[in-house]
């Protein structure tokens, strides 16, 4: 069984920085369904419907590509990371 750990992942994100737009503890929304994955590019650990909501537990943004990753508490459901561009803060 892969180990998804929040902290698991974190030893992963030699490449991350903090992104301040998405602040730990901010509300944020999905704007279409989305993937839930265990990490930044991992596995699928489910899903989140459009309008989903919950609240940001860590933000980084890929050094190399600029992507941007959001490990997000959903309210309800599964949670884990979200691509940025698919959230809004709310």
């Amino acid at each position: 069984e892969a180990d998804n750990s929040l902290e698991s992942n974190r030893r992963a994100w030699r490449y991350y920085v903090f992104d301040p737009a998405f602040a730990v503890g901010k509300r944020v929304g999905t704007i279409q369904s989305v993937n839930v994955r265990g990490g930044p590019y991992s596995n699928l650990i489910g899903s989140q419907p459009q309008g989903a909501l919950g609240a940001v537990v860590q933000a980084s943004a890929d050094l190399k590509t600029g992507t941007g990753w959001i490990y997000v508490n959903f309210d309800t459901g599964t949670d884990g990371f979200v691509f940025k561009e698919f959230l809004t803060l709310k």
